[in-house]
């Protein structure tokens, strides 16, 4: 099953009753928001009881037990998030108990496209590989919103013609966009479609290689968007960037990742997925000490392309090393 197909199953979630299990994959980052949607839809139907479970800091035994029994023959259909980013150890355990799993409950995971079970009949595979497109973008509005007016369905329209790529994430950000336009569309397509999107120039994708350190990719993207916004916009871009990854850093480390989610906030998915592991705190308070007197210089006549230099340090890792 394709994106658009269960998405528009969600209207009528019953479907789920046939399945021990239903499966959810990509072949690119998590789709978290797409996925909360996903659970909001399920818990406004009444034919379900849905409850999340965090894999990561509750015991496995523990919670195959949970799965493993009802509470008078009824079903629960129980969340158990992003398996493919449990350490390598619980991946392994739980991947042989999901695809094993045949009751009394159903339960719900993500994996990434290669860790997909091989199919059987108490399986329901969601593929999240589906292109956005007009209908998908209309899909996601009623789920929302419960309809689409025809103002709406024009800006949809109108940004489809654009055949500007995004990610399903990026889809559930526009549809909200969409629906608060307010007859203000011309503007909405020309002024802030392009920041919105993750496109190659993109502030989102800007960051993602700032922390990936991928220096060409970055500089190459630094050029085409300097010139967009004042210095004094990109001092306070790049200081929440940093305050953010440190905090995400810290909270991930001591397994709090209640929290780390919350501030990962705004942060780019791969930096939350994996580039996190290769940055220090120590490394990211010496940037936004760098940072700071950069926007004083600033304020006292000093010359923008000390911003160059930053990116140059951090590149090259060189706050790693500051005493």
């Amino acid at each position: 099953m394709n994106t658009l197909s269960f998405l528009q199953t969600l209207t009528n979630p019953s479907f789920l009753h046939n399945y021990h299990s239903l499966v959810v994959s990509s072949k690119s980052d998590y789709p978290l928001l797409l996925l909360s949607l996903v659970m909001q839809q399920l818990k406004k139907h009444n034919t379900l009881t849905v409850e999340t479970i965090d894999l990561i800091q509750n015991d496995l035994g523990i919670v195959q037990s949970r799965l493993a029994s009802s509470f008078l023959g009824s079903k629960v259909f129980y969340w158990l998030g992003n398996i493919s980013a449990l350490d390598a150890k619980k991946k392994k355990q739980w991947l042989a108990y999901v695809a094993n799993y045949t009751g009394p409950n159903i339960i719900g995971y993500y994996v990434t496209t290669d860790l997909v079970p091989a199919k059987n009949n108490h399986m329901q595979h969601v593929s999240f590989d589906h292109k956005v497109d007009e209908a998908l973008l209309t899909t996601l509005i009623k789920l929302q919103f419960g309809s689409v007016s025809e103002r709406v369905r024009k800006i949809v329209r109108a940004i489809c013609a654009k055949k500007i790529t995004v990610s399903l994430d990026t889809a559930c950000l526009l549809v909200h966009y969409c629906t608060m336009a307010n007859g203000g569309s011309n503007e909405f397509l020309t002024e802030w479609l392009e920041l919105l999107v993750q496109s190659d120039s993109s502030l989102f994708v800007l960051s993602q290689n700032f922390f990936g350190k991928k220096s060409q990719l970055f500089l190459s993207q630094w050029q085409m968007l300097k010139y967009k916004y004042s210095e004094m916009f990109w001092i306070a871009f790049w200081s929440e960037q940093l305050w953010r990854a440190s905090h995400y850093i810290t909270f991930s480390k001591h397994n709090n990742f209640t929290r780390a989610r919350k501030i990962g906030f705004r942060l780019p998915f791969s930096f939350l997925q994996r580039d996190w592991k290769q940055i220090s705190t120590k490394e990211l308070r010496q940037a936004h000490n760098f940072l700071y007197g950069i926007d004083h210089s600033l304020k006292n006549s000093g010359q923008p392309f000390v911003l160059d230099l930053f990116y140059s340090k951090f590149l090259s890792g060189q706050f790693n090393t500051t005493a």
